[in-house]
């Protein structure tokens, strides 16, 4: 039996390059069914500049389950996924991650021209 917890427990990884740069790039795992109406909405405004920092944090918090962005080059671990953790990470950079995600949810939904069905392949 299908679950609200089962659903959200879909993942999809990306590669994000966060200065369009080529080289600051962060892999990002996120809940790919955890991105709802709702949740939409606030990435949309987070994009946008429209929301406050925190309110980035919780979307970030909420869609995003893990990632590999270390806070020293020496750093083993990466930055937890809590709202604690992320009050040291530039807001721009969040809103640049969970608009990527946006956009890769976008392209998985979008139909593919040849087969008329949604592209699951990106």
């Amino acid at each position: 039996m299908a679950t609200l917890t089962s659903l959200r427990a879909k993942t999809a990884t990306l590669p994000v390059d966060v200065f369009d740069d080529g080289e600051t790039i962060i892999t990002v795992t996120y809940r790919k069914l955890a991105y709802t109406a709702e949740l939409e909405e606030r990435t949309m405004a987070a994009q946008d500049g429209n929301l406050p920092a925190q309110a980035i944090q919780e979307v970030f918090v909420e869609l995003v389950e893990a990632w590999d962005l270390k806070a020293t080059d020496e750093g083993d671990a990466s930055i937890p996924i809590t709202m604690d953790a992320l009050t040291v990470v530039p807001s721009e950079a969040l809103g640049k991650i969970l608009s990527k995600i946006a956009e890769h949810k976008s392209r998985e939904e979008s139909p593919d021209p040849k087969t008329s069905k949604p592209s699951r392949s990106r």
